[in-house]
């Protein structure tokens, strides 16, 4: 396989079309903003396979053209949301917090779909953990300047908030460190950011590795199957990692229980921020 980095949106349809005229069995796009390119190269490729991270292959109006030769490949981010919500509410309830003050804070990158499925988890979960807690949440129109996040998260730390939540990408790294510089926690995203800042002390994952490997996986096993392949909690597709130090039993029996409840179908998290 190939990798291709694209540095501006103009680049998606050159870079799937420079790929599909090769002939590679599939081409996997990455991110909700290159629903519109999947969309174009795929009908004009019709028999090679194509999945994308994040979205569907659509027209201009962000409606999907449902071709046959498309796998979306989305994520309950919500659930993941949930789960370091939940930490992020029993730790305020704890008074366990650098401010005392029962706020937690969010900063995501732009106001998409797989932005907001992770904030509306994490804010659901707090409340119902701690129903007294605030909850933050602000957008900074940007996935990869860490500075445009870092001022938003300057302004929650300021407003009581103690553990902030980045959902932006790249950018969200500034909150991560802007947290660590003013003696508070954070939480990372997508992936294990243990390593970024000491200020992280969970991460929400989004398993895009196990998306990947099962779409490859189908098109080496002539299993291809076009629509949405659908990543939760029950299929392993999301989840969370500690990081930096040990959580709390409390907070751990409570992940465990909402871990529990969201495989069970007992509750269902919300994936809009209200």
């Amino acid at each position: 396989g190939d990798v291709t980095e694209s540095h501006a949106n103009s680049d998606y349809v050159p870079n799937l079309t420079n790929y599909a005229t090769r002939g590679y069995d599939l081409v996997i796009g990455v991110g909700f903003l290159m629903a519109e390119s999947i969309g174009t190269v795929s009908g004009n490729f019709p028999n090679i396979h194509f999945a994308i991270i994040d979205g569907v292959g659509t027209d201009s109006k962000g409606n999907d053209l449902k071709h046959a030769n498309v796998v979306g490949l989305l994520f309950k981010e919500q659930e993941a949301g949930a789960l370091v919500g939940t930490i992020a509410g029993v730790l305020e309830k704890d008074n366990a917090g650098a401010k005392k003050k029962n706020t937690i804070g969010s900063v995501g990158g732009i106001k998409i779909p797989p932005v907001d499925h992770y904030i509306a988890g994490y804010q659901w979960a707090a409340k119902q953990v701690n129903p007294s807690i605030t909850t933050l949440n602000g957008y900074s129109n940007n996935f990869s300047d860490p500075t445009k996040c870092a001022g938003i998260a300057a302004n929650q730390i300021s407003s009581g908030a103690d553990i902030l939540f980045q959902v932006a990408g790249g950018c969200g790294n500034g909150v991560l460190t802007e947290a660590g510089k003013s003696g508070v926690w954070s939480i990372g995203v997508d992936a294990d950011q243990g390593a970024v800042d000491k200020s992280v002390i969970a991460s929400a994952l989004k398993r895009v590795d196990v998306a990947t490997y099962t779409a490859i996986k189908d098109v080496k096993n002539g299993a291809f199957k076009s629509g949405v392949t659908l990543f939760g909690l029950a299929n392993d597709g999301v989840g969370y990692q500690a990081d930096n130090g040990t959580l709390p039993a409390d907070v751990l029996a409570a992940v465990a229980d909402m871990t529990s409840k969201i495989k069970s179908g007992s509750v269902t998290v919300p994936d809009t921020v209200p």
